[in-house]
């Protein structure tokens, strides 16, 4: 599957697009110039797992155990891949626990590479991170230049404020914190909701960028 990545898209979506939120982008910067301890921590655990993720699914190919990144709860969220270029999960089969999983299965398979790859920079799109890190200025936690991937800790604020199934859904069932890491792969961009779960951070929430 080829999704193409335009700037346009990028500045409409990164994250569910961030639009506008000036008072979450002044948090954000509050946070970075001035960070705690507990934020720092929380960045490099869920930088370290997004990284581990990416490793297992992508470079190791090994779908079957990159959902096990997946929380307790993410198989719960009915707004899982309900973008509509996914196509993964059907509409009247939304509240099925048993197809949420499965359409998080033919997901990851269908993007694991044909061919075994040495590292992530052999997978993921640096001109794509390039054009993230400057339309994301501000947002981000992480290098995306030296990750190959965007890291950005955003609130419940940072949703787009358009009626939206999807964002309806997320701002009712997401924490008042969490993160997004953003994948470009191909020409595409694929974005992953992180929330806590005891000591480790695990993905929630999964969708594509369309065009």
């Amino acid at each position: 599957m080829t999704m193409a990545l335009s700037k346009r898209m990028v500045i409409a979506m990164a994250l569910l697009c961030l639009q506008g939120c000036s008072e979450a982008q002044d948090r954000v910067r509050v946070d970075a110039a001035k960070p705690s301890r507990q934020v720092t921590m929380n960045y490099e655990l869920v930088r370290d797992a997004v990284r581990s993720f990416l490793s297992t699914w992508l470079i190791e190919r090994d779908p079957g155990r990159a959902v096990l990144f997946f929380g307790k709860d993410a198989f719960k969220n009915e707004a899982m891949l309900s973008a509509s270029c996914a196509g993964y999960i059907k509409p009247n089969e939304r509240t099925s626990e048993t197809a949420r999983r499965a359409g998080v299965d033919k997901f990851l398979r269908d993007f694991v590479p044909a061919e075994a790859k040495p590292a992530l920079s052999a997978v993921l799109n640096r001109a794509a991170v390039a054009a993230l890190e400057k339309q994301m200025a501000g947002k981000l936690t992480n290098d995306p230049n030296v990750d190959l991937f965007a890291v950005a800790k955003l609130t419940k604020d940072d949703l787009p404020l358009e009626e939206s199934k999807e964002s309806d859904y997320l701002r009712l069932h997401l924490p008042a914190s969490f993160y997004a890491s953003f994948v470009p792969i191909d020409e595409g961009l694929i974005y992953f909701v992180w929330v806590p779960e005891g000591k480790t951070w695990k993905i929630y929430h999964a969708s594509l960028v369309c065009m």
